[in-house]
């Protein structure tokens, strides 16, 4: 089973499910996250919004992160520009060839993470069946 939450939020993010995720995916998957996260469709996060979406994501990947720290211009509400604006310290982490996509190298690279090979599922299909994470977050 997966044990690194920066794994499970960048697996969520593999849009295309072909174990390669690239920033365009990774910005994708945050898109998403926003727009289901955003109870009242204002286009907004507020904080109970972001705390209902950080619960439901088992606080993995950018639900980790403060409210406070999301909001940028500290107006008290985060739009999907101050979201998609924030470093993306794991994937920059993972994506040790600096190009922009995570391969299954670099995530098999990670300690006891595995892609793929013949001995069982990839990781995303633990991610889906629950074996990782909150089995009730889509993300």
């Amino acid at each position: 089973p997966l044990q690194n939450p920066k794994v499970t939020a960048i697996l969520k993010a593999d849009l295309n499910d072909d174990s390669f995720v690239t920033t365009e995916e990774y910005d994708e998957y945050l898109r998403q996250f926003f727009i289901a996260s955003d109870q009242n469709g204002d286009g907004y996060l507020d904080d109970d919004e972001w705390d209902d979406a950080s619960e439901k994501a088992g606080a993995f990947g950018i639900a980790k992160a403060g409210f406070q720290a999301v909001d940028l211009n500290g107006n008290g509400y985060i739009s999907i520009q101050e979201l998609l604006s924030l470093p993306r310290f794991a994937f920059n982490e993972i994506d040790t060839s600096r190009d922009g996509t995570i391969t299954p190298q670099e995530l098999d690279a990670l300690p006891g993470v595995r892609v793929r090979d013949d001995r069982g599922p990839r990781r995303r299909d633990l991610v889906e069946e629950g074996k990782s994470g909150n089995p009730d977050s889509p993300w």
